[in-house]
């Protein structure tokens, strides 16, 4: 793993398990959370519910601040849906469709992809709300 001073604080926050998606173990955890590109980061809690997901290594600022930020919310993509149902926000409606997106088309976040992230979060956002 990167030796990057920055990264490795980043890392002490949580428990790395690197598996190889092709085969084994991996190829099972892989189908289960729908893994269409390597590499990709599936942060989740202890019963395996998934709070966030992203692909790519992209640089060291980049990375930690994505984990840092999922870290900050740590509830389910589940409990996010539900608490956007009860109570609609941005941040939520950005998060939902970000994860959807990324999901359904394998994007690893370029700038194409977060814009059609945050436009289905906006579709969702201005459903629920109307």
């Amino acid at each position: 793993m990167n030796e990057d001073p920055d990264m490795q604080k980043a890392l002490e926050q949580v428990v790395l398990h690197k598996v190889d998606a092709e085969k084994g173990e991996g190829k099972t955890l892989s189908d289960e959370y729908t893994i269409e590109g390597f590499p990709t980061f599936v942060l989740v809690k202890a019963d395996g519910q998934t709070i966030e997901r992203w692909r790519g290594y992209g640089d060291v600022k980049a990375f930690t601040e994505r984990l840092a930020g999922a870290l900050q919310d740590p509830t389910t993509i589940e409990e996010k849906r539900q608490r956007f149902t009860q109570s609609p926000s941005m941040s939520d409606a950005e998060k939902l469709g970000d994860y959807q997106y990324k999901r359904k088309t394998g994007d690893s976040g370029s700038s194409g992809g977060v814009i059609n992230s945050i436009l289905m979060g906006l579709r969702v956002y201005r459903r629920v709300r109307i």
